[in-house]
């Protein structure tokens, strides 16, 4: 059964993410429910079913080409959950919580990963194989568990606003002047970096910056690449121009230790001020790429 934030009538593009151990799924949005005592458990479930159910169902988009979907399959056991942390332990390397914003509580979903144990894969119409899907479709037909926007599209609602690749498939050959932040992923073979006479590992995925040094080198070594707005910098610097208009906002980020954060404000905000709220937050964000505003910004849970 699928708990969704906003569904999709067309999907053209699809990213899901697996954890390597694959031995039991389990629903991203609900699990956590399991760590908590008997009596606490009915009151967040209900919790939890009314804000995706009840008040979300019912918000279909008609198109929505791009997704980058969390698949969450694991055999895990969930520990009990500090009530002073906000980090809802789902799988090694996965944590789930919920932020208030604009003094609203849990108004912001954020997923942490950690990229050592997760790997991502792009399914999208460009290698003609797939007519264009729902999200729920998307999901069914992949065995996918959550997802997010992965980027905005073109008037066609064929192409990407930004550079789009997925191994040899390109979607947008283009990279847009005006897009900083490219989310990469799945390197080609396992490399080292030369930087500053000292070899590296490159990370399995992450975020770059339009300022990245040999950037076009650095994306030629990741089989999956997603260009896209940049909203904060690496430098923890709110990029977004001030403005009055407001929406509901999906958008990925990187965090200083590395990790991938997925964050959904399921509140209409203005950007800027939803910029600057992530700042504050304890999740320590630095590069974070603007993925998609409005009605068609959302996730689905299994």
């Amino acid at each position: 059964m699928f708990y969704p934030l906003n569904l999709s009538e067309q999907s053209r593009f699809v990213l899901d993410i697996r954890l390597k151990e694959r031995k039991k799924t389990f629903m991203i949005l609900c699990s956590a429910l399991f760590s908590f005592p008997k009596e606490r458990e009915k009151a967040l479930r209900k919790r939890i079913f009314h804000r995706f159910c009840g008040r979300s169902a019912g918000a279909f988009i008609a198109h929505m080409p791009l997704f980058l979907l969390l698949c969450l399959l694991a055999a895990v056991r969930f520990p009990s959950i500090a009530s002073a942390s906000p980090w809802h332990p789902l799988a090694q390397g996965l944590e789930y919580a919920e932020f208030p914003i604009q003094a609203q509580d849990d108004a912001l979903i954020v997923l942490r990963m950690n990229p050592v144990h997760v790997s991502f894969e792009l399914c999208t119409i460009s290698d003609g194989l797939h007519a264009p899907l729902s999200l729920a479709e998307w999901a069914k037909d992949k065995e996918l568990d959550a997802a997010i926007n992965a980027s905005m599209y073109l008037p066609d609602m064929r192409t990407s606003t930004g550079y789009l690749r997925q191994g040899e498939t390109i979607n947008n050959a283009r990279i847009s002047p005006k897009f900083g932040a490219f989310f990469v992923a799945n390197l080609k073979t396992p490399v080292v970096h030369e930087k500053e006479s000292r070899r590296t590992t490159l990370p399995k995925a992450t975020i770059l910056e339009r300022e990245t040094t040999n950037l076009s080198e650095l994306l030629e070594k990741y089989t999956i690449v997603v260009q896209n707005y940049r909203l904060i910098s690496s430098a923890r610097k709110n990029l977004w121009p001030r403005s009055n208009k407001r929406h509901t906002i999906a958008a990925v980020a990187l965090d200083g230790r590395g990790n991938i954060l997925f964050l959904h404000c399921h509140i209409p905000t203005v950007a800027h001020d939803l910029a600057e709220e992530l700042l504050a937050l304890p999740l320590d964000i630095r590069t974070t790429m603007y993925v998609e505003g409005g009605s068609q910004a959302g996730q689905i849970g299994r």
